[in-house]
């Protein structure tokens, strides 16, 4: 028991470093799983202010796509994290290898999170600006899965 305090410890001395915090789940029952859950609880509160979030999410079929936006990107939020939009994939979109477009989505997301992180850091060191963000990089909770920003 000792051993796996000692290597959580550790992780979370590694997310407390990261410019860029990606985390990945299995959907189940419509989220990310208790296993994750519980890992974000050992977190301290506002830990990832300043940190760009990278959520994504895969499972069974499309229906479960929201999920990403209804309980992934909050989970990063509540911890202080600058969340980009992430990505849903669904086994359908690996039959014959990954589909071009969720690979598109993925470089896209990718992108976001580097100019993000790059205008966070530039901002602290006053070489750049918050405006430098793109709007792309950032979603209104509002707006659906339709492509609205």
């Amino acid at each position: 028991m000792a051993v796996a305090a000692g290597k959580i410890k550790n992780v979370i001395e590694a997310l407390a470093g990261a410019q860029i915090v990606v985390a990945s789940s299995p959907t189940y029952r419509a989220t990310y799983t208790g296993l994750l859950k519980t890992f974000f609880d050992l977190l301290p509160q506002d830990c990832l202010i300043g940190k760009i979030g990278v959520p994504i999410l895969t499972g069974g079929g499309p229906w479960h796509q929201l999920a990403l936006d209804h309980g992934f990107r909050p989970l990063f939020a509540s911890l202080g994290a600058t969340v980009v939009n992430g990505a849903y994939g669904y086994d359908a979109q690996f039959k014959n290898g990954p589909e071009a477009a969720l690979l598109a989505k993925i470089d896209e997301m990718v992108e976001d999170a580097l100019v993000l992180a790059r205008t966070i850091a530039e901002s602290k060191t006053g070489a750049g600006s918050v405006t430098d963000i793109p709007q792309s990089a950032i979603r209104n909770p509002q707006s659906s899965r339709t492509g609205a920003k």
